[in-house]
């Protein structure tokens, strides 16, 4: 081991003997500590958990300490129940027999209500599955008691600070983010749908067995509720549409589900109520009531067979409305499907033949319907023509295609071959040069309509086939919405063609704006219900909706929304629809602006009456240059019927003067709008009365009146030539004019008027005997 250095070895000290005293300590103090643990445990249950405490005889040391730390027992004190006495006849020598008494019937009162809270919608809250699970809990409760007033409010105060919370700096944008949680979606729609279909309506549901489910689904499904308050409309019944809507789902197969639902949506809204109609050529006139669920099995089953020309379900329900309204019974649209000649017809193709067009000219006109003359021969392969009163014997499609007719035959057989086939389409009717007429309109694969005009606001191809409509100044059209049964100008059905409805970006986020606007209007904000709104305007420019739910919520602020501010709207309202190029500009929205302007803007007190009459001279100037620019087209655009209300606007205001020179200058401007407009019998003949009214009481204006009108007439409209239909327009145009000759005292100056009328007649006599 050398050559390794020495290690020292560790120094060991001696042990220590060990004390044992400290482990004494704890083996006594230890089973002391459990013993008094479990003393304290046994007092502490008696005194927090027992409800009563036995009596004092049985009690032992643990119940005794526990009765030193319980609150003292209160002995509930009952009042004494005074004796029934009750009276029985006396031949009682029967036994006495012991009284028994029936305890009372506890009857629970209800519980005071509970301070609901708001549920949460703003941080965490939205990511959190819980409050959404909670969510759909509660509403599944409030469908069988009905307290949907407060779950409204708890969703309305509890969404308001979310909305609140938003950056304004963002816009329109600002609660996007908040949409893509599925908690706040179900939210702000369950909101809007308690409030449109209303708490009382709701709760009729709860004795509904078969449409109480499906009011559960409808109610747990954001994206159901939102398309449902998209498309139904003021004038709807929300309660009974749901209910058909329940019946259409639960009529479909387990592999149709969820397949239809756009047209079941459709055929609720139009059938909520009774829907009904009558042949116009039926000789009895009966009168046809259509089942629902027959309709919506029809469209159903064809579509499934691949019968129709459309494929529904990719059709939304605002354009289905169109086609599930057909007026017809499910046998006349079997036998459309079934004709040849229709079924020839394609909804679209290059070369523009054999388009849907082509269904109005495929009824024959029948010119001896309207002379009462003898019929004409009939084309080859159909009967031999009948008189009028022999045609029909129920006024069906087959026999109107068989028999032929005039422009409302063509027009209803044109609309209702193209619903039989899927296709939406309108029957449409105006008033020209030439009378009353009838053409129809019908939908295109790309959603836009061709309304047999040459207005393309959507850039619609130019070439598009005419659908019966002629250039006899028929430039407004009206129809019927299917939807309410009321009527409606023709622009509104072409405002369904705006692409911009398709994309999320618009329509639909105009729609959840305005869903936000209901919570700041329930949370008594005007202000922001108004910001709301407005932000839906700008991403929806073509949005009637939403421009006209903005003027309501003005007109509910009165006297906070300035004439400035108000005049502000108006001109947004304008510029939205007065688009750069001149073709695709909404004249109707001009009408719409100067409706507003006239309450809330031309009211300014700060406005002289000169300023007034300019602004309401500028509408109608705006539309007589349309109209110079329009000349010479082959369809006549010209609005008269806007130009007919815009000189009634501004003659209201000319009225207000009183004066002498107040009434003169009336009856110049009124004398000028006849002379601007005289080629347009119609608007003519509809300015007559406001021409009158601005000359009564004035004996020497009055003649003017008449003189003029009367020089007008010979000028322009006394020559018929051998035109049917002008001949009676002209003859009906003459009925409207003769008793103003009388109101004015002046009885020998129609006399003319009579001779003419005399004149038409005989050769209208003469077309009868032909």
């Amino acid at each position: 081991m050398s050559g390794l250095p020495h290690k020292s070895s560790p120094r060991v000290s001696a042990p220590k003997p060990r004390n044992h005293t400290d482990l004494w300590i704890i083996g006594i103090l230890f089973p002391i500590l459990v013993v008094g643990g479990w003393f304290g445990w046994q007092v502490y249950q008696r005194t927090v958990t027992q409800s009563k405490l036995p009596p004092k005889a049985e009690r032992g040391l643990i119940d005794d300490l526990a009765g030193i730390f319980r609150p003292e027992e209160v002995v509930e004190t009952k009042p004494a129940t005074p004796p029934v006495v009750i009276a029985q006849p006396k031949p009682a020598e029967e036994p006495t027999r012991p009284v028994v008494t029936t305890p009372p019937k506890v009857v629970e009162e209800p519980l005071p209500p509970l301070a609901l809270q708001p549920y949460p919608f703003t941080g965490p809250d939205l990511r959190d599955p819980q409050r959404l699970a909670t969510l759909l809990k509660d509403t599944k409760a409030r469908t069988f008691d009905g307290k949907w007033e407060s779950h409204s409010d708890r969703v309305k105060y509890g969404l308001y600070p979310a909305l609140m919370g938003a950056s304004k700096n963002d816009g329109a944008r600002r609660f996007d983010r908040f949409w893509e949680s599925p908690y706040f979606a179900l939210g702000m729609t369950q909101h809007a749908f308690i409030q449109r279909v209303t708490p009382a309506t709701l709760r009729t549901f709860i004795a509904q067995e078969d449409a109480l489910p499906f009011l559960q689904e409808l109610m747990a499904d954001s994206a159901l509720m939102e398309k449902f308050l998209a498309n139904i409309k003021a004038e709807d019944d929300a309660g009974e549409a749901i209910k058909l809507w329940a019946k259409l789902v639960a009529d479909d197969a387990k592999e149709l589900k969820g397949k239809y639902v756009n047209l079941q949506l459709a055929v609720a809204l139009v059938f909520d109520k009774k829907f009904g109609f009558r042949r116009a050529r039926d000789p009895k006139g009966e009168s046809f009531t259509v089942n629902p669920l027959e309709r919506y099995r029809y469209f159903r089953d064809n579509a499934q067979r691949q019968r129709l020309e459309t494929d529904i379900k990719r059709l939304e329900p605002y354009e289905l409305v169109w086609v599930v309204s057909a007026e017809a019974t499910t046998e006349e649209m079997e036998w459309a499907l079934k004709e040849n000649d229709l079924r020839k017809l394609k909804l679209a193709t290059a070369d523009q033949r054999n388009d849907w067009s082509e269904a109005y000219p495929m009824i024959n006109y029948r010119m001896d319907f309207v002379t009462g003359a003898k019929p004409p021969k009939a084309p080859s392969g159909k009967k031999a023509y009948k008189p009028l009163a022999e045609s029909f014997t129920r006024g069906t499609l087959e026999e109107i295609h068989e028999v032929g007719g005039i422009c409302m035959d063509q027009s209803h057989f044109g609309t209702t071959a193209a619903r039989a086939y899927g296709i939406p389409a309108a029957s449409v009717g105006g008033d020209g040069n030439r009378g009353g007429h009838a053409w129809f309109a019908y939908m295109m694969p790309t959603h836009q309509w061709n309304m047999g005009n040459s207005f393309h606001p959507f850039s619609e191809p130019r070439n598009l086939p005419g659908t019966g409509r002629y250039a006899d100044g028929y430039a407004n059209g009206r129809t019927r919405d299917p939807q309410t049964g009321k009527g409606i100008g023709e622009f509104e059905v072409q405002l369904m063609g705006d692409p911009q409805r398709r994309m999320s970006e618009h329509y639909p986020k105009s729609l959840r704006l305005r869903f936000a606007a209901k919570v700041f209007q329930g949370n008594k904000d005007q202000e922001g219900q108004l910001e709301c709104l407005q932000s839906s305007t700008d991403v929806a420019k073509m949005s009637l909706d939403a421009w006209l739910e903005t003027a309501d919520c003005l007109e509910a602020m009165g006297s906070k929304i300035s004439y400035d501010r108000w005049r502000r709207f108006v001109q947004a309202w304008r510029s939205a629809f007065h688009v750069y190029d001149e073709d695709k500009r909404w004249p109707d929205m001009i009408k719409y602006a100067d409706d507003l302007a006239e309450k809330h803007v031309w009211t300014d007190p700060k406005m002289t009456s000169e300023q007034v009459y300019m602004e309401c001279k500028n509408s109608y100037n705006q539309f007589m240059r349309e109209k110079k620019r329009l000349r010479g087209q082959t369809f006549d655009k010209t609005r008269y019927d806007l130009i007919v209300v815009a000189v009634e606007r501004t003659a209201r205001q000319l009225a207000k003067d009183k004066s002498a020179k107040g009434q003169e200058n009336l009856f110049f401007f009124m004398r000028q709008g006849l002379k601007d407009n005289i080629e347009h019998l119609p608007t003519f003949r509809s300015l007559l009365d406001n021409f009158y009214i601005a000359v009564k009481g004035n004996a020497a204006l009055e003649l003017s009146f008449l003189r003029e009108i009367r020089r007008l007439y010979q000028n322009e409209m006394s020559d018929t030539g051998d035109d049917v239909f002008r001949m009676k327009t002209v003859l009906g145009l003459i009925d409207t004019m003769q008793p103003y000759f009388d109101k004015c005292n002046q009885p020998d100056m129609k006399k003319e008027f009579e001779r003419d009328k005399a004149k038409i007649q005989k050769e209208l006599d003469k077309l009868k005997k032909q």
